[in-house]
């Protein structure tokens, strides 16, 4: 949650689902692997859904999934 309110330079409690959205694109960027990215959005979803009570969050802040590869012949 540091990262992330860091990123946007704002508190966390004030930021939503767009941010949350533009923060997971950036570590797309940064070509972090993708179980670093769905352990972020545990996190996000977590923050936002139980500790802020924004349930409608939830369902808004998805996971990301590793693109399929074409097989190497």
């Amino acid at each position: 949650m540091s990262r992330f309110s860091r990123y946007f330079k704002a508190s966390p409690d004030r930021l939503g689902e767009e941010e949350v959205r533009a923060y997971q694109l950036h570590l797309v960027a940064e070509k972090l692997s993708w179980a670093h990215i769905n352990q972020t959005t545990c996190a996000l979803r977590f923050f936002f859904g139980v500790t802020l009570g924004r349930k409608e969050s939830l369902e808004r802040i998805v996971f990301g999934r590793e693109p399929e590869k074409l097989p190497r012949f």
